[in-house]
């Protein structure tokens, strides 16, 4: 037998450079800049990454954290998802820690001291330092702050390492444990939980590993925001996943407007969290500008009030330690507070998601063997029929029996695979397919019709070889004469030596099974075989009677189909997955502006600007300020001298190298400030001066975070705005993972991390050019070696940038597909598990999370290589100007060199930091581009159009005129040149203008083309064949608009008898449904479909298939509520159970998108040759006699 492996493609990717440098090019970060040569010649995209280092791989962490988990499961009685992470990064942990006492303690610290030993230099008087010890201690300083930079640039590299492999171990872990979840536990926690786990939560541990080292204490507010902002992010994520996969009902119904109600006010409960964090995020932000000051002003303060006098050295080696110490007080503490307390309820909440109850795979419960037992100790081999009404328990047997299957494994065999094709009917729907079995399905297989998804769906089931098949109702979604060879070819004869567990509604195949079970209640009612069961007296087993089938003819019938090209799939060429879409280039200004815009208005702008530009002015005349007083205090204690308690200049310390006029001026300028700045009036103006910047500076943070959650709140309602009204064309090609994206990821990063990149580029932008001109005019000669450096600066940011934000945005394509995995996974878990596809499913996780890994270190490795050649041009920078304040102007005044060599210190780390936040910032207006790339999708087309008649449609005449539908302007027709109707699920989407139409549909005389979306739309009823239900109340999915009394929607219910199940729940109405539905069963559900429809009362009403998935007595209750409730409408069924159209006024024979036939049922079946009388016949002689008869009645009735 000829055998085909199919083994996992290794992708053939460059060994990572990181690997193969050697220590001085990783020490000085070398190994990284052949890749900026590469980026800035031209853009780089995902082939241009490379694999994920060995010890970053998904699997391997994702292993080592479930096993420390599941440590913490079997041997704690608390289990802590902190002691595993722990356990698992302990020793990153631990030497990141001894890195940063190193740094901190050692080298930063040595800073302060060796700028006190240079500033008692100038002290008068001073005979313990001489010239030549200034110039040491000033190499020194240089030296040290070379040192610093290698330090901190590698920490942050280190820490940001272990952040990122401590988020994709979780990751993993959360993907692991949601293969795991019970049927319970998913009714417990929703989709959009599951996403934002994956999205904002695990996000937290990029950051906190960078502080965890400088946390002290962590308040109570940050950790109440941080997790009423979760819940709200949840809840908003977890509502576009439902409106996203529901779409189409959506619109079917009109319902936009609701759900865009619904979503604004989820949106708005958010983002009260995220403006209460922000205030917090505001003032820290301040802190940075105002508590360096503010502590330096008191320490001044206290200095001079306890009778000292202000000296260079007491001033700037103040300034220097706060200096340090304020990156740690003002920003690192600050941080390491809210990301750490952010970091714990993420935690928490993982922690809550990973203890849900998991399914019993190894024969755990009694309950599973009693319920394998029932079915197998009947008949090992043959069809065992499970049937009962809607809600008995049929489903829920099977997924208790799930539990019981072993892990199944299994290589492509060509000729099982052909014969696997063969009997489940897909031989011709692959010839049909434009890429044979190649076909992309699309998410959730939204390319295939019901029937398609039901036989592929069947051949994946039976291609496993197992003892045991369970099939929940295949045979109802698929046409009478396809179900009918499914039954005879797959059931009954590839499965002929298997134990089958069928669940049906089809009963007309019980004659044919070894044995039935009856199910209702959630209790086996009845059991035996078919002629066993006819003989009991029920209520449900009397419509085995009406269902009977005689013995068919055994002549060969087959139906006329139309002659299809055989195509040729050998040499076609495989299809991919549409890639997402990405910009390319620099983010456009227009980008900028569309944020800006959508904050506030033109002055609301400037006004913001203006506050920026005053409070650094006040902050950097607050640090002059400084100097002017040390200044004028040194020259008071030179100048002058007590001689019998009458005071003299003394003009000998200036009268030295002071022919120099700049020396001069000095003097003269000190001089008339000595009878102005009294200490009482320096203090004076000191204070003023701090409070002002204070003031400034907390008023401005403030405004601009309001600013910031205007503009996210705009750009999510206009991006969902966009969104909903766009067409399905755009969801069909666009998996739910890729659009979630926009909506989690994107949106958490505009509403969070963008304000803060932001203001920081703006606030250290505009420290920069204050600490440069400070500098400058104490030395003008200074602004040369200034401007080369800030061209230098400017230009590697060219050549980074050109980098990073191609590696960022291939990161953000790449994180699309985790989200659709994860999605597509719970849609299929049962699936998943019955097949034992769990590890398979994991590895295909893995092997996304690994790409995204890949493009997150090198964007990771980019950040931290730019940042220290930056600082290695600012340490040149430090030394430029000790150099021309010590050697170029012989400076003597040590408040002026104080000056100079603290604020350019302050430079090392300050300008490598605002240029990677502009270069950051940049990257993350990658999020917004994003979000504006959907603010542009195409609506659907509604233009020029005019309002039908105040009660059209009154008769409901729908008239096709050789209309033609395709879903793109790139694909070819599926429908074509028809006159007489619309077949299929295509009719749905031409009928509610789902897709563009080329011809007419007339309705009443109403060219459909013509009247808006909402006024066709909100006319036509529909029942549609999966039912759809949204979380939220019953009440809700009833009656969104709140239309109707709630005696209206009662009575409604006691149509579809379903009034009797809903008043048993103990809100009635007002109980909660579950995501999708799920806590109701399949009939259920299509019959609250069904009262939808009954609610809005409209002359059309639209069957897809509505009644695949029910019982006959549930199947006869919707026809007979339909022929009651709507017997003056126009009623267009698809179906696949001809019974149910067989009293139809018209029947429409479709084929390949072609109408085959159209007339009455009944002149149908007098034609031998036709379609349709094939598929009557198919069902077997004595179905075929009770087909007709209804047909004829119906005909006869009409021509009375």
């Amino acid at each position: 037998m000829e055998e085909i492996r199919y083994s996992k493609t290794n992708e053939t990717k460059k060994r990572h450079p990181i690997d193969r440098a050697n220590i001085i090019s990783r020490l000085f970060f070398c190994w990284l800049l052949p890749y900026f040569a590469k980026g800035f010649k031209r853009e780089l995209n995902e082939d241009d990454m490379y694999h994920a280092i060995r010890k970053d791989e998904s699997k391997r962490l994702g292993d080592k954290l479930e096993a420390a988990w599941n440590y913490q499961i079997t041997h704690k009685k608390n289990p802590s998802l902190w002691r595993a992470l722990i356990r698992v990064f302990r020793r990153d942990l631990f030497l990141s820690a001894i890195f940063n006492i190193f740094s901190e303690l050692i080298v930063r610290l040595s800073q302060p001291l060796l700028m006190r030993r240079l500033l008692m230099f100038y002290e008068p008087n001073q005979t313990s330092t001489t010239k030549q010890d200034a110039y040491m201690y000033a190499g020194l300083i240089v030296l040290v702050s070379f040192i610093n930079a290698l330090c901190i640039h590698h920490y942050y590299f280190q820490v940001f390492h272990i952040g990122m492999k401590i988020r994709v171990a979780a990751c993993s872990l959360i993907y692991r444990k949601a293969l795991k979840l019970s049927k319970t536990a998913l009714a417990e926690t929703t989709i959009g939980q599951m996403v934002n786990l994956l999205s904002n939560d695990v996000g937290r541990f990029d950051f906190t590993t960078m502080f965890v080292h400088n946390l002290w204490v962590v308040p109570i507010e940050t950790l109440i925001y941080r997790l009423r902002t979760a819940i709200r992010t949840d809840e908003r994520v977890r509502l576009m996943g439902e409106i996203i996969s529901g779409i189409q009902v959506i619109k079917m119904y009109t319902w936009e407007k609701p759900f865009a109600k619904l979503v604004e006010l989820s949106r708005f409960k958010e983002m009260q969290q995220i403006r209460a964090t922000s205030v917090i995020r505001a003032l820290m932000m301040s802190c940075n500008l105002v508590l360096n000051r503010a502590a330096i002003y008191l320490c001044i303060l206290t200095y001079v009030l306890t009778g000292n006098i202000v000296n260079a050295s007491y001033a700037y080696t103040l300034t220097s330690f706060y200096s340090i110490l304020s990156v740690a007080v003002t920003f690192m503490f600050p941080q390491a507070v809210t990301q750490l307390a952010e970091s714990n309820i993420s935690v928490q909440r993982i922690r809550h998601f990973l203890l849900y109850d998991e399914v019993a795979l190894n024969n755990e419960t009694d309950k599973s063997k009693t319920n394998s037992e029932l079915i197998n100790n009947k008949s090992q081999n043959g069809v065992n029929a499970v049937v009962g009404t809607v809600g008995g328990g049929k489903s829920t047997l099977l997924h208790v029996i799930l539990k019981e299957l072993p892990p199944l494994e299994g290589n492509l065999m060509q000729k099982k695979y052909e014969e696997v094709v063969r009997v489940c009917a897909l031989e011709r729907d692959f010839n049909l397919f434009p890429h044979g079995d190649r076909t992309l399905v699309g998410a959730r297989g939204v390319m295939l019709s019901g029937g398609q998804k039901a036989r592929i769906n069947l051949a994946r089931t039976i291609y496993k070889d197992a003892d045991i098949y369970l099939l929940d109702d295949p045979l109802s979604a698929v046409d009478t004469h396809v179900g009918k060879q499914l039954f005879d070819e797959c059931i009954c004869g590839y499965l002929r030596n298997k134990c089958v567990v069928l669940v049906t509604h089809q009963l007309q195949y019980l004659r044919h099974v070894s044995s039935i079970y009856l199910f209702e209640g959630g209790k086996v009612q009845g059991s035996g075989s078919y002629s066993e069961l006819k003989a009991t007296d029920s209520e449900f087993t009397r419509l085995l009677v009406n269902s009977e089938e005689e013995i068919e003819e055994t002549a060969d019938r087959k139906s006329k189909q139309l002659k299809d090209n055989e195509k040729d799939n050998e040499n076609q060429t495989i299809p991919t997955q549409g890639k997402e879409e990405r910009g390319s280039g620099t983010i456009s200004g227009d980008i900028y502006i569309k944020y800006l815009r959508a904050g506030g208005n033109l002055c609301k702008i400037i006004l913001l600007c203006a506050a920026f530009v005053i409070s650094q002015i006040t902050a950097s005349a607050t640090d002059y300020f400084v100097t002017i007083w040390v200044n004028v205090e040194q020259w008071r204690s030179v100048n002058t001298v007590t001689i019998n308690n009458n005071t003299i200049a003394n003009d000998t310390y200036f009268s030295t190298p002071m022919a120099d006029p700049t020396i001069s001026s000095k003097s003269t300028f000190n001089f008339i400030l000595d009878g102005i700045l009294t200490n009482t009036n320096a203090i004076i103006i000191y204070s003023c001066l701090v409070l002002t910047t204070m003031t400034l500076t907390i008023t401005r943070s403030l405004s601009f975070f309001r600013f910031c959650m205007t503009a996210s709140t705009r750009l999510h309602n206009l991006m969902f705005n966009k969104i909903v009204y766009a067409t399905m064309w755009f969801f069909n090609t666009n998996p739910p993972g890729r659009v979630l994206n926009r909506f989690s990821k994107d949106i958490g990063a505009v509403d969070e991390t963008l304000p803060i990149t932001m203001i920081d580029t703006v606030q250290v932008g505009l420290t920069v050019l204050g600490i440069s001109l400070l500098v400058g005019s104490l030395n003008p000669w200074i602004f040369i070696p200034t401007l080369i450096i800030l061209t230098i600066f400017y230009c590697l940011r060219l050549v980074f940038l050109a980098t990073s934000r191609d590696v960022k945005r291939v990161e953000a394509v790449t994180r699309s597909p985790i989200y659709t995995h994860l999605s597509a996974s719970l849609y299929g878990l049962t699936t998943i598990r019955a097949f034992g596809a769990q590890k398979i499913l994991a590895n295909e996780f893995d092997n996304y999370q690994d790409k995204y890994t890949a493009a997150y270190f090198m964007f990771l490795a980019a950040n931290r290589t730019f940042g220290f050649w930056l600082d290695l041009h600012c340490v040149i920078y430090i030394g430029l100007v000790t150099i021309s304040c010590l050697f170029v102007q012989s400076e003597v005044f040590g408040g002026n060199i104080g000056l100079a060599i603290t604020q350019a210190m302050n430079l090392t780390g300050l300008f490598q930091f605002g240029m990677k936040q502009w270069s950051e910032l940049e990257n993350q207006m990658t999020s917004v581009e994003r979000i504006q790339e959907y603010t542009l999708i195409k609506p659907e087309s509604d233009e020029n159009v005019k309002e039908p008649p105040k009660f059209w449609p009154e008769e409901g005449n729908i008239k096709f005129d050789n209309m033609c539908l395709k879903y793109s302007e790139d694909d070819p027709y599926v429908l074509k040149n028809l006159t007489t109707g619309a077949g299929k699920s295509s009719l749905i989407a031409a009928l509610f203008r789902l897709a563009d139409i080329d011809g007419k549909i007339v309705i009443d005389n109403v060219n459909t083309k013509e009247i808006s979306l909402y006024s066709l739309r909100s006319k036509i009823s529909i029942i549609p064949q999966e039912p759809v239900l949204f979380s939220g109340t019953l009440r809700k999915n009833l009656d969104p608009f709140d239309e109707y009394n709630d005696d209206m929607l009662w009575n409604v219910l006691d149509e579809v008898e379903l009034k009797n199940a809903i008043s048993d729940l103990p809100a009635c109405l007002d109980s909660k449904v579950s995501e999708g539905g799920s806590n109701f069963s399949v009939g259920q559900r299509q019959l609250l479909c069904l009262a939808r429809a009954i609610i809005r009362n409209n002359n059309i009403l639209v069957l897809d298939e509505a009644t695949a998935n029910v019982d006959p007595h549930t199947d006869g209750l919707i026809q007979t509520t339909i022929r009651r409730k709507f017997a003056d409408c126009t009623v267009l069924t698809i179906a696949h159970r001809l019974h149910t159209i067989m009293d139809s006024d018209k029947v429409l024979v479709m084929d390949a998108g072609k109408a085959v036939e159209f007339d009455h049922p009944y002149k149908l079946l007098q034609n031998p040759n036709s379609v349709f009388y094939g598929l009557v016949k198919q069902t077997g002689r004595g179905m075929a006699e009770n087909l007709t008869a209804i047909a004829q009645e119906n005909y006869q009735n009409l021509n009375k």
